[in-house]
């Protein structure tokens, strides 16, 4: 399965690939101030 950026997340701004971690996909999202922060969609289903 193939994972893409959110749509309006620019690809400058997007500073690396999604990474499933387990308990959710991770990737990190460049910021002003030039640090990332990490940015990531739970697995598991609410309910």
């Amino acid at each position: 399965m193939r994972y893409e950026p959110a749509a309006g997340v620019g690809r400058r701004t997007h500073s690396g690939p999604v990474a499933d971690h387990g308990y959710g996909l991770v990737t990190f999202v460049k910021v002003p101030g030039d640090f990332a922060v990490p940015l990531y969609q739970p697995k598991y289903a609410k309910g």
